[in-house]
């Protein structure tokens, strides 16, 4: 018996040892070692982001961002159905959205986007872009302008021209190049921008369509008018009637 209590009593004293030696080992016991404390890593990162990229805030365009081409913001002008997408590139010049215009639409198509006048001079612009490899990567087939009334008693139109104080750039294999136009007189009420690819052999993209009074350098040519074309008359009044119709306003008498 004598034995039995003195075995229980050794083996008591080897589990109240052994617990001890894992209290000991989770307790860490590390005086004299330095541990790195672990950061967990942050759950959410705020960023600043642009909702129009690089373009300014006062741009007289409804959609400069190409999201309607419904007739009322956007409307093309062609007898036939137009091929044109919205697409978002990994790089623009401005960061923005750029409008698809496939090689395969007529010559003749215009788009024409809706913008408000103004009482002080604007600046037009727009950024065209052809993928490298493709036909007229000078963007000589393109045209760009401005229809509207500028203080006068007849509508006119005014020309953009390739921006030679901005540099083109290549960004994620298209070439980019800026037209733009300083327009002294502004137009009065409501004028469009009129953009045309006028190759049937290259593909188009097109992005940041600005009239604003931020956005330019000093040293641009001023604006010519010129009268308007038969085509970009009828292109204007079908621009103006679509507007009506989606204010639900009835259409002018001809």
């Amino acid at each position: 018996m004598d034995r039995t209590l003195r075995s229980s009593a050794a083996l008591t004293l080897f589990v109240i040892g052994l617990f001890a030696g894992v209290l000991s080992a989770c307790s860490g016991d590390d005086s004299g070692t330095d541990k790195p404390v672990m950061v967990p890593p942050a759950l959410r990162e705020l960023t600043t982001r642009k909702l129009f990229g690089e373009m300014p805030l006062d741009n007289r365009l409804i959609d400069p961002q190409f999201a309607l081409i419904d007739g009322q913001a956007w409307l093309p002008y062609t007898n036939t159905m137009p091929t044109l997408s919205r697409v978002f590139l990994p790089a623009t010049p401005l960061g923005q959205p750029a409008l698809f215009v496939a090689a395969s639409n007529p010559r003749d198509m215009m788009l024409l986007g809706a913008a408000k006048g103004g009482t002080t001079p604007l600046i037009a612009s727009v950024w065209f872009g052809r993928a490298l490899g493709s036909d007229d990567l000078e963007l000589v087939q393109v045209s760009a302008s401005v229809l509207g009334l500028f203080g006068g008693h007849n509508e006119a139109s005014i020309d953009l021209a390739l921006d030679g104080s901005v540099e083109p750039q290549v960004l994620e294999q298209i070439v980019w190049r800026r037209f733009a136009v300083r327009l002294d007189v502004p137009p009065i009420g409501w004028a469009y921008l009129s953009l045309s690819n006028t190759t049937t052999t290259a593909d188009l993209y097109i992005t940041s369509p600005i009239i604003s009074t931020t956005t330019a350098p000093l040293d641009l040519a001023p604006a010519r008018q010129r009268a308007l074309s038969a085509r970009e008359s009828q292109a204007l009044d079908a621009a103006r009637r679509a507007m009506l119709q989606h204010l639900g306003a009835p259409a002018p008498r001809r």
